[in-house]
Order: structure tokens, then sequence, then C-alpha cells
């Protein structure tokens, strides 16, 4: 039940992303802007984030250079590592599971999805986005957060504004 719970919250939050148009052709590939999809129930925690690769690294096709498959890899295990959701402490939330594809072409692609496991799911009150911090080309991200306490909703983070309430 727990895990059709959450394939359902994130397929509504995206299926509401997508359902305006203009909305998808021009926020799809937009450099400096992110999607994260947020789904949250009893004691887990599923994200997915998506962006272009250039939010993330200094090019958006197959490195080529050994210089190039550096900065992949550093960015890969920056993103497999999910520091930068932050919980609050007294909620014991861990990552249990990341992963990270990278659709590399004229305009890569990146797509990561987190699982979260808390250990006082009754003191998880929201998370922090740090994104910012790491990555500086990432500018704002378009957040859809649904629970099955509180429903659905949106919020917009920046580096100045990065906290989501659960």
């Amino acid at each position: 039940m727990r895990k059709l719970f959450l394939i359902a919250a994130i397929g509504v939050a995206l299926f509401a992303r997508d359902a305006d148009k203009d909305h998808k052709n021009h926020a799809a590939h937009e450099h400096g802007k992110a999607t994260l999809n947020v789904a949250a129930e009893d004691s887990n925690v599923n994200a997915i984030l998506e962006s272009p690769l250039a939010n993330f690294i200094s090019f958006e096709s197959e490195p080529k250079t050994q210089a190039e498959k550096d900065e992949f890899a550093k960015m890969e295990a920056a993103m497999k590592n999910g520091d930068f959701f932050v919980f609050p402490a007294a909620a014991k939330c861990k990552l249990g599971e990341a992963s990270v594809n990278a659709d590399f072409g004229d305009h890569g692609d990146l797509e990561a999805s987190f699982d979260f496991v808390c250990e006082n799911p009754d003191k998880l009150s929201g998370m922090k986005v740090e994104l910012f911090k790491i990555f500086p080309n990432l500018g704002e991200i378009e957040a859809s957060i649904v629970t099955k306490a509180k429903g659905q909703k949106a919020a917009k983070l920046t580096a100045k504004k990065n906290e989501i309430k659960f």
C-alpha cells in the first residue's frame, strides 16, 4: 500500500507539472532551473530531481576528456551522497538509496532519485534543499510536495528560500 501511494503521489505531481503545455515546452530544459518532486508518507521520503546537466557540470554532451569524466564523476558522487537534503535532526532521516541518470545529447538532462527513511517520522516537518551551495549554476527549483496527511502543494526554491514544509 505504501509503495502504491508513493507512486501515485509522484505521478500526480508529474502530471500536474506537465498538464500546462506552455510550462512544459519552456521549462523542460531551462538552464538555471530544475524540478523536484517529493512524496512523504510514514517514515519514507522519496524525491526525484530533474534538471539540465548544465546546472551541475560545465558540459551537456557525453564526457570525452579526462577532465570532463572527472567532473561528471565528482557531480555524480555528490548527487548520490544526498546530503544536500537536510531534514530536522530529531527525525533521524537517512538516505537508503540514490540513483543518478544522465541523458547526454545536445541538451543533456539529469534525473536523480532519492529514498530516505526516517526513524522518527512524527518529527518530520519538512526539509531544506541545499543544492544551491554545491552547484552555483542552479538558481531555482520548482518543487511539488505530496504528503498523505496534507495533500499536495508547490514551492519555488532558491538559495535564500530553500525550505519545504510538509
